[in-house]
């Protein structure tokens, strides 16, 4: 009996052996393998870091040597410019110096006729008056008044302009700011200045003439403008893009945005005008219409009405004899200008001799409201592109009107730009309008610029994308949303020495097909 319990002792005791081992071996096991996973999930952990640095790296490099490849377009085009350039300035020296050429000699010429002729009436000889020489008292007083109309400032006049007001166009006349004390009189009565805007008065008629006085220094003016030409019963005016903002009468239409006021009985002339782009709307003068015009010059459109008697009244139209040439940049807003970078556009005429009708170009900030930047010259003779002043290259961007008046100061021509001065170059890397592989991808926008440029998001859209700042190359993905396919972006100019900070806005557009299916019932 003590044998088996013995035996069964010594069996217990082998087994509690044998399980405090099996317990060991396990912990041992367990801890060990908890060990693995920390060393592999450290060396997972470090892998990770090292693949975003290297990431991060790869990222810097590209970004290092989009900046060059960008830095290094923009040099061969600067050089082929340069050279483009060259090769004008050298060819506009050598026209220059063949007009210098026959002019000294065309000098020479009457030099010496009258150096024959003062030796002719030395010897007594009285000369006929054609002969004689000295230079006569029209021509001396046209060269004084041609010196004064290239040094004197344009004394601004009233001008006949049109703005819409809670979808009813308003005509009226608009006083330039430097007129004090203005008064505006249609039959006799004087005209209150419109509540949104001090400068404009909206007018009672179309026909007739208005009368506008104002006080210059200690003296008292007044001038008259009369609203149609004699067999004229419609105005015409130059309009924006899209017909915003004010438009301004002109006499002949070219291309572009117009704005006609006719009587309410005439109907538009669809075969010669084509249909309507916007129905015609009010005019706040009774009796009258507003349509709506577009001409381009590729096309054999025109302003034509039939009235009344079923007659045709046709608008007489001109080719556009200016535009504005540069380095215009990508941009799809809808209501300003184009959109120019790096340096300021020419305004080109299709004849050099087309600027010998002009009286005077103004230049000036757009926008509402007053005491607004601008400024005048007169065109460089014999010069087919004409240069934009310094003083407009000086405020490093912005959104500015041309205002072309021939002589007598009537609108030949309006046009709006905007450019940036620190802008070289906008890239929309690969657009797709369809997706690939049923999916859209992000799309990179790229602006090369100067180091004082920089380009900024309009709102908390565009403040979510992801931006890449580098000195002179700024990257923005656009991811694939169909709300984000147009965003708005201001391009910021500063110039340290002169304190000037430039605001230009733009608008990028990604085009790109998006659709939706569903059920017509609803389900």
């Amino acid at each position: 009996m003590n044998i088996i319990i013995l035996i069964l002792i010594m069996f217990s005791a082998a087994s509690v052996v044998i399980v405090v081992r099996v317990l060991i071996k396990r912990h041992k096991k367990r801890s060990d393998s908890k060990k693995e996973e920390e060393k592999v999930r450290e060396e997972q952990q470090k892998k990770y870091k090292e693949q975003k640095e290297r990431k991060k790296l790869e990222e810097e490099q590209h970004l290092k040597e989009e900046e060059e490849k960008v830095e290094r377009e923009a040099r061969e085009t600067d050089n082929k410019e340069k050279v483009k350039k060259e090769q004008l300035e050298t060819q506009e020296e050598e026209k220059t110096e063949q007009e210098e050429k026959v002019k000294k000699a065309e000098e020479e010429k009457k030099k010496k006729e009258d150096t024959q002729k003062e030796e002719g009436s030395q010897e007594g000889q009285q000369l006929p008056p054609g002969q004689r020489g000295g230079r006569s008292r029209v021509s001396i007083k046209q060269d004084a008044i041609e010196q004064e109309r290239v040094t004197k400032p344009r004394t601004r006049k009233p001008e006949i302009v049109c703005w819409n007001k809670q979808r009813e166009w308003i005509v009226g006349i608009e006083v330039p700011e430097e007129f004090t004390s203005p008064n505006v009189i249609q039959d006799g009565e004087s005209i209150e200045q419109d509540n949104s805007d001090e400068a404009r008065y909206p007018l009672r008629y179309i026909k007739g003439a208005v009368k506008v006085a104002w006080n210059e220094g200690e003296q008292d003016r007044e001038i008259e403008i009369t609203f149609m030409e004699e067999g004229r019963s419609y105005l015409i005016f130059k309009m924006r893009k899209n017909w915003k903002g004010l438009g301004r009468v002109v006499r002949r239409p070219t291309a572009g945005y117009y704005l006609a006021i006719v009587p309410c009985e005439w109907k538009r002339d669809e075969e010669m005008s084509a249909s309507a782009p916007i129905v015609p709307e009010d005019v706040q003068i009774s009796g009258y219409k507003a349509h709506f015009f577009i001409l381009s010059q590729n096309e054999n459109t025109s302003i034509s009405f039939i009235d009344a008697n079923g007659g045709r009244i046709q608008v007489k139209s001109g080719s556009s004899s200016f535009q504005l040439i540069g380095k215009e940049l990508p941009d799809s807003s809808e209501d300003n200008g184009p959109f120019f970078g790096e340096e300021l556009p020419c305004i080109k005429a299709t004849d050099e001799q087309i600027w010998d009708n002009v009286g005077v170009i103004v230049i000036g900030e757009e926008g509402s409201g007053r005491n607004r930047w601008r400024t005048q010259f007169s065109p460089q003779e014999r010069v087919i592109d004409q240069k934009m002043p310094d003083d407009l290259a000086n405020r490093q961007g912005g959104w500015y009107f041309v205002r072309i008046y021939d002589k007598d100061d009537n609108l030949l021509e309006s046009m709006d730009f905007r450019f940036s001065a620190g802008l070289k170059s906008i890239q929309i890397v690969n657009p797709r309008c369809l997706p690939e592989k049923d999916v859209y991808c992000d799309v990179e926008v790229k602006f090369n610029h100067q180091v004082n440029c920089n380009v900024e998001p309009e709102s908390e859209i565009e403040q979510g994308f992801e931006i890449s700042r580098g000195n002179s190359l700024t990257i923005i993905t656009i991811p694939p949303k169909p709300y984000c396919d147009k965003t708005h972006w201001t391009v910021v100019d500063v110039d340290d020495k002169t304190k000037v900070n430039a605001k230009t806005k733009i608008t990028i557009l990604i085009e790109r097909v998006w659709w939706n299916a569903g059920d017509l019932n609803g389900a």
